[in-house]
């Protein structure tokens, strides 16, 4: 079985907002569509009900892939301007030292982070920094990361330090003075 089938639509001579259903034996697919182009479509793909996302040129197939595929067919330059953004978060505070970012889970239990990438203001219009959280122990709270490198906005980096003071800080871990800061093997 498989139907694509229009279940709504509005507009005027030509729908300008339309959601189609499609479901064969790998899933059901709903792809909303504007103007006749695909915006974003919900399903799920893999007779396992897992669901799906996709936005912009992506669409769900019935093929298994990434639970979110974000796409876009923009040629302009990814390095400059918010509207070349392929996503965006934002934490709406004016206040330093807030931060947004992703956190990264691999565990039954959803709570757990075991990792997560944060941008951290330390100044006005957004400037900041990047930060780097990993986890180093197996207790099993919400999240226990800790930072292990940052990116300073101005471009230092710092290993082991929120405040590197060259290019490249690399500072040892205060209660284990026994590891190398540098280790070369061949």
């Amino acid at each position: 079985e498989n139907n694509n089938q229009l279940t709504a639509a509005i507009g005027v001579s030509a729908p300008s907002l339309a959601v189609f259903n499609q479901t064969d034996a790998a899933g059901t697919i709903a792809n909303f569509q504007l103007n006749g182009t695909s915006a974003f479509s919900v399903g799920t793909t893999d007779n396992q009900n897992t669901p799906t996302i996709a936005v912009g040129a992506a669409s769900v197939t019935t093929n298994p892939g990434p639970m979110v595929d974000i796409a876009s067919a923009n040629k302009e330059a990814m390095t400059s301007g918010v509207k070349n953004l392929l996503l965006r978060l934002r934490y709406t505070v004016n206040t330093n030292g807030a931060g947004t970012g992703i956190g990264f889970t691999v565990s039954s239990g959803s709570s757990n982070v075991g990792a997560k990438i944060v941008h951290v203001r330390t100044n006005t219009a957004s400037q900041g920094d990047l930060a780097f959280f990993t986890k180093g122990d197996t207790i099993d709270a919400s999240d226990t990361t800790t930072e292990k490198l940052r990116i300073k906005d101005l471009g230092n980096v710092g290993i082991g330090t929120t405040s590197p003071y060259a290019k490249l800080s690399v500072h040892a871990n205060a209660t284990d003075s026994t590891q190398p800061l540098f280790a070369v093997a061949s």
